[in-house]
């Protein structure tokens, strides 16, 4: 199928080992134009639908409202490159919470300007890691928010082990670029 929408509904879509490459969020109505509340139902779905084999979702080029946390639900994650696909979230939320092993999340931008600098809080976190093992983050960049990447310690002392940073840039955020909350039940 091609980038134009394919599934409507609320019934979950499930691909067989092998059946598609990759999973784009258009084929569940994600799209430039679309509202945040479309983008973020779309783009989860498409996560949800890659769980059982562990597919690639890939989000083609363009800006992407989004109103509420993505969960990539351990599944990779691709943009067409950063700057080139960026989450607009429109809420002081994290974007993305990723658990990931053995592959790569990265190509994509995050960028808070939407919710304004009044409005950012310390919710308002890119990426947070809940568990990377084996695992890299690559040409990302986070615009506005509070903090670029959090590392929940849910496991501790926080479960990364064996990541690859690469290329992650932090700009004009109001707190650190990657910080280890060790107070973090989430």
């Amino acid at each position: 199928a091609g980038l134009y929408q394919a599934f409507t509904g609320s019934g979950l879509v499930v691909f067989g080992a092998g059946s598609v490459e990759y999973i784009p969020p258009r084929w569940f109505g994600a799209h430039p134009t679309a509202t945040a509340a479309v983008n973020t139902t779309a783009i989860q779905n498409a996560f949800d639908s890659c769980e059982t084999h562990k597919i690639p979702v890939y989000l083609s080029a363009g800006n992407y409202s989004i109103s509420a946390t993505l969960d990539n639900k351990g599944c990779p994650f691709r943009g067409a490159g950063d700057e080139i696909t960026i989450l607009r979230p429109t809420v002081s939320t994290p974007a993305l919470d990723i658990s990931l092993v053995h592959d790569t999340v990265g190509h994509f931008s995050i960028n808070y300007t939407s919710v304004g600098a009044a409005g950012i809080t310390s919710s308002a976190v890119g990426i947070r890691l809940k568990q990377f093992n084996q695992a890299s983050l690559e040409y990302i960049t986070v615009w506005r928010g509070h903090r670029a990447i959090q590392v929940l310690s849910t496991f501790g002392d926080g479960y990364i082990w064996q990541a690859r940073f690469r290329h992650i840039y932090s700009a004009y955020n109001k707190d650190y670029a990657f910080y280890i909350d060790s107070s973090s039940d989430s």
